[in-house]
Order: C-alpha cells, then structure tokens, then sequence
C-alpha cells in the first residue's frame, strides 16, 4: 500500500508536465493542418500534380530531393510555366516558374513583392537572408570592395599557385611514385622517364582534388592566409560538408522541424543535422578567430565596440555608414539602380596594393561579428560547392567533346604566344572560348536548380495570382534551355553560343542564364567564381588531354542531394598526360 502510494506520488509531476505538453502538442498539429488547409485553398487554381493533404506529391518530393533539374523539367512541360508542387507536412507548397519574360519583372526585380528568405534555420544572419536595410547595404559594400576586379587581380598569383598545385596533384593520380622514388623527385629528367614507364593516361576521381584546392583558394580569400595557416585542412572540409549536406537535406522542411530536431539528444538526431551543427561550431569559432585578428589588423575600433555596427572611419567602415551604402530609410530594400550606383561607388574606391581577405573588409565596414561570421561561412561552404560542381561539369563535357576540347586546346596555345602554360591574368581574359565553356557547363548543369522567393505581399507572375506568404521557385534550369532564348540546340554543349555579345546572358541583363541569380541579390561572387573557376580549367587543360569515355556517362545533376550544390557520387574523369 505503502508502495503504491510512493509510485502515485512519484509519477505525479510526470504527468503534470506531460498533460500541458501534449495539449501544446494538440493544438499546434490542428493549427498546422488548417494552416495547410488555407494554403492548399488558396493556390487551387494553380495546376500542378496530384497530391494528398497530409503527404502532397511523395514521389516529387524524393525527386525533388535528389534530381531536381529533371522534376522541374518534368512539372513545367506537363502543367505550364507556372506549376505547384506539394511538399509532405507543413504550409510547404512551392509554386514554380520557369518563362523568363513574365517572372523577372515581379519575382526577380521586385525586391519589395518577393523577400528572398533562406531556406532552414543554419545562416539566419547571412546576406542572402538579411531584409534590404542599411546593415544589409553595408555588408554588400563590404562584398564588393573584397571582390572588385582589383581586388581579384591581387588574388590571381594565389589563384595561379592553386590552379599549379591542382594540376601536380592529377599527375601523381595518372602515374603515382614508385617505390624508392625519392631519386626521382630529386631528378626532373629520371621523374620523366618514371612518367613514360608507367601509365600515361588513367581515369582520375576529379571531385575530390577540385574541391580541396578551391576550398583552401576561397579560404585564403575569405579569411586570410594566416588563418588558413593556423587551421587544419581536413577539419575545415568535414565542416563545410557537414553544413552543405545539413542545408541540403533540411532545404524545403518547416524551420520548427528543423529546430525541433536539433533539440535532440545528440543520440537521437539524425546524422546530417548533427554534422551541420558541428560544421557550423567549427566555422564559427573559425571565422569568429579571423575577424577578431582582423579587427586588430585594422586597429581602427576598440574592443568594447566589436559585434555591433560602428561609426564609420576608413575604407570600407566610411562606405558603410555614409553615402550610398546607408543612404535612405527604406527598411524595405533599395531600387536596382541605387544597388548598381553603389557597387560602382565601392569599385571606384577599391585601391587595392595587396591581397585583402573578405573578412578584412567586413571589420572594416563595422559588420557584426555573428554576420561576418556566417556570410563567411556561406562563401566557404556554398561557395566552394557551386565552383566545383562547374568545374567537374566542365571538365566532363570536354571530355566527351573532342571537338571543343582541341578549339579550347588551340585558343590557350595562341593566346599564351604558342606554348601551352598557364595564362597571366591578362591573357586569361582574352580567352573567350573557354570562358564560354564555361558559361556553358554552368547552364547544362547549374549548380543550384532553381531560387526560391517569399511573397511578401499579394503579387502576380505570368498572371497567375499568389497570395501573400507563398513559396516561389525560379527554375534555373529549365530557363537555361529554353529555346527561345537559346535556340533548338539547347541540349548541345556548344561554347561558342556565349561569343555573341548581342546575347543576354545576365540575370540583370534580360538573359535566362541565372547560376548567379538576378535583381538586386544577385551573388557578388560572380567575378571571382569565373576568375578562379577559368584559372583552375586552364590549369587542366594545360596539363592533360581529356579522353572521351568509354560509355556515355551522364552529365553531373544540376541539383544533387547533397546541398543542391555539388556532385553526390564522385565523378571520373578519363586524362592523358601531354
């Protein structure tokens, strides 16, 4: 008796947490399902596959998940250019667009209408996430005086060095050392002669050395080149896995989902939400340790006055208070004009001797620590994804075009003055060829499938009313073949479609070719994305002759799993020494 009393009395608070809990539970599931209910009602005239109210289109959203150029495709030829797809739980309906002409007035210029938001909880500080305001502005000065062409020219010598590095690191993956080799190294003529006697020509994994060498490019850019000396480099590749993997497993669940997973005991959560918070503690305490140098590099603010936005001063930190960068009190955002005005303002202004980190200009602009910190942790992670899923992708589509390679092959070998070596800046510039290759990767196989927008208001695409709150999804791959713009050959990898000047190609510009988005957030790491990009592609051409494959391997998905970004599984790639 005694005993069951003591078991009533011990299981009472129990059950009193309990009780509030599950009612708590209760009434958020009937909330979310009439919030559903309301979402579905009111974007029933918009046509798009079957689906069911609980677990909307599942086969959609697996492939949504893991080939997504191929849904979109798919959605857009069956249901129109303005199509909805219905994701499993939540509000989570997307309404996808894919006709240039009727969405880039409304979705990709009105930055008032559609608030780009970012998709789950890991970067809420970043710079895509941010709402148009003066802190937002001053971030994008920051940004654009670290990656203005003077400063990408201070960056070039690293960029030649890595692109150096790359290429020795595909020669020893054809014909490896041998045994006792120290001789060789010693010897560049016996180190020949071990290269003729072995296999002049093998296929190479190429995803795993490309991303390791762009990694430590973008890492000396975004932090310095102390930083990265102090850090280690395979501690800082699980990081950037892990928040990429995180971001893109979690990219279309409620952010009350995603948070309520990562409450979890460590035991419980699910692996990928795991290694995305421990990727993002290490970037973090990472990019919190270089701004925190670089503050002191700078010796311009005390230490009372870091995390919070500063007075101004020299360089960045003036842009960012005064003139265009914090001029107007819209909260809203700014005019595409005025954006363009300022970027051209802090260009104008980026005298730029020696190599400055990104970082550097953020302390300069007064950025907070936690902002810097993330959109630094976004070029990183992001960053070094989408420059290395184009470069695999261009790499495979020569490879399987003889044709084009040898045009590439020939235009570096008259540009460089007849011998075939790695361009200097300025002759990388007149090679127009293999920056249309590369154009022309990144629109076969972009390394985002689509960007998404928040409707901020009521709004109209391509005549379609959405009502405020709704999901909507440019498709970037289906704009990149459409014919209209590209004409009836836009399956075919032809570089030199990119030649003619008289075709748009920028999102701003009224083109369809969007990798880097468009309007006022369009990415501005366009520039230095090319210009390390092209570098690291001269780097392979200069070095080997890609072999066509034995079989017709498939193009790398545009929009994979793992983070929508870069190549799942590796990719091989077929080289021959020269």
């Amino acid at each position: 008796m005694a005993a069951s009393n003591a078991t009533a009395s011990a299981e009472a608070p129990l059950v009193a947490m309990l009780v509030p809990a599950a009612a708590f539970a209760a009434v958020t599931c009937v909330w979310a399902l009439a919030t559903r209910r309301a979402v579905l009602s009111s974007l029933g005239h918009v046509p798009g596959p079957p689906y069911s109210f609980i677990l909307g289109t599942r086969a959609s959203w697996r492939e949504l998940r893991d080939e997504q150029h191929e849904l979109l495709r798919r959605v857009h030829t069956v249901y129109g250019h303005v199509a909805k797809l219905v994701l499993p739980f939540g509000a989570g309906v997307l309404v996808l667009c894919s006709r240039r002409a009727a969405a880039e007035p409304q979705l990709l210029a009105d930055h008032r209408a559609f608030a780009r938001r970012a998709p789950g909880v890991d970067l809420p500080l970043s710079l895509g996430a941010r709402a148009l305001d003066a802190r937002w502005r001053a971030c994008r000065a920051a940004l654009v005086l670290a990656l203005s062409p003077a400063a990408l020219c201070a960056h070039y010598p690293a960029f030649s060095a890595h692109a150096a590095h790359l290429r020795r690191r595909l020669a020893r993956a054809i014909a490896p050392p041998a045994a006792g080799g120290g001789a060789a190294r010693d010897d560049p003529g016996r180190a020949r002669e071990q290269r003729g006697a072995c296999n002049a020509e093998a296929e190479v994994e190429v995803s795993a050395p490309i991303k390791a060498v762009v990694l430590v490019s973008l890492a000396q850019l975004t932090l310095g080149a102390s930083a990265v000396e102090r850090t280690e480099l395979a501690e800082l590749a699980r990081a950037v896995d892990g928040v990429v993997l995180g971001a893109s497993r979690s990219r279309w669940l409620p952010a009350a989902i995603v948070r309520l997973l990562d409450g979890l005991p460590a035991s419980a959560r699910p692996r990928y939400r795991l290694d995305a918070a421990r990727g993002l503690d290490a970037l973090a305490r990472l990019t919190g340790e270089a701004y925190d140098a670089a503050l002191e590099r700078d010796g311009a603010i005390g230490a009372r006055e870091r995390g919070g936005l500063g007075r101004g001063g020299s360089g960045g930190g003036g842009l960012a208070k005064g003139g265009l960068a914090g001029a107007g009190s819209d909260a809203d955002g700014v005019p595409r004009e005025a954006v363009a005005a300022m970027d051209s303002a802090a260009r104008a202004q980026a005298d730029v001797r020696e190599p400055r980190a990104v970082i550097d200009e953020l302390a300069r602009a007064r950025v907070p620590r936690d902002t810097a910190g993330q959109i630094a942790a976004e070029a990183l992670s992001h960053g070094h994804a989408a420059i290395a899923h184009a470069l695999c992708s261009a790499l495979h589509l020569l490879a399987s075009h003889p044709h084009e390679q040898k045009a590439v092959c020939a235009e570096l070998r008259e540009v460089c003055g007849g011998a075939l070596r790695q361009p200097t800046l300025d002759e990388l510039r007149g090679l127009r060829l293999l920056r249309g290759t590369w154009l022309e990767a990144l629109r076969l196989c972009p390394p985002i499938a689509a960007t998404c927008r928040v409707a901020a208001r009521d709004a109209h695409v391509d005549g379609v009313h959405l009502p405020r709150g709704t999901r909507v999804l440019y498709s970037i791959a289906s704009a990149a073949r459409d014919e209209r713009v590209f004409g009836p050959d836009v399956e075919r990898f032809r570089p030199e479609r990119h030649l003619d000047d008289a075709t748009p190609l920028l999102g701003s510009d009224g083109g369809s070719w969007l990798p880097f988005g468009a309007g006022v957030r369009r990415c501005a790491g366009i520039r230095l994305a090319e210009q390390l990009g092209l570098s690291l592609l001269a780097a392979v051409i200069v070095g080997f002759e890609l072999v066509p494959p034995d079989r017709a391997d498939e193009l790398p998905a545009a929009g994979t799993a793992n983070g929508a970004l870069c190549p799942a599984s590796a990719q091989h790639v077929r080289l021959r020494a020269r």
